[in-house]
């Protein structure tokens, strides 16, 4: 199985009953076998860096909780971002564990009808002030 292969797989069962999944290149999001999008749907967004996947963030409507996890033993860390559409941080996330061995976690009430960031980007340590490799996808409830 392909490293890609096996990323989208842990995806998928870390975050069972979410319906939308990042994969590999550009803007390209699949919905699962059986699953309609719907307002219930689980959210994602990847951290790459030179076409790996080093990090994802993922948002679960029921119970509007967040899911921030490192994939990659790189010596980086990943912190996931949840902000308002006018650009201020609501509240983050950090995993540096590295591998996909843990997953950070947070909640947040989001109001329905107003859009959201998730953002996601490689750290080295959870208050480092120039993340890179950050990728963002816009949500609503």
């Amino acid at each position: 199985m392909t490293r890609t292969k096996k990323f989208v797989a842990a995806l998928r069962r870390r975050t069972a009953g979410a319906s939308v999944v990042c994969l590999l290149g550009a803007g390209l999001v699949a919905a699962a076998p059986g699953t309609a999008m719907a307002a219930d749907c689980g959210y994602y967004v990847c951290s790459w860096n030179g076409g790996t996947v080093v990090g994802a963030m993922t948002f679960r409507d029921d119970g509007d909780h967040f899911f921030v996890w490192d994939v990659e033993a790189d010596g980086h860390g990943v912190r996931g971002e949840l902000r308002h559409v006018n650009g201020e941080r609501l509240d983050w996330a950090y995993d540096g564990t590295g591998a996909d061995s843990t997953i950070a976690h947070f909640q947040y009430d989001i109001k329905e009808d107003i859009y959201y960031y998730l953002r996601v980007c490689t750290v080295d340590g959870a208050n480092d002030t120039t993340p890179t490799n950050c990728n963002t996808r816009q949500i609503k409830e």
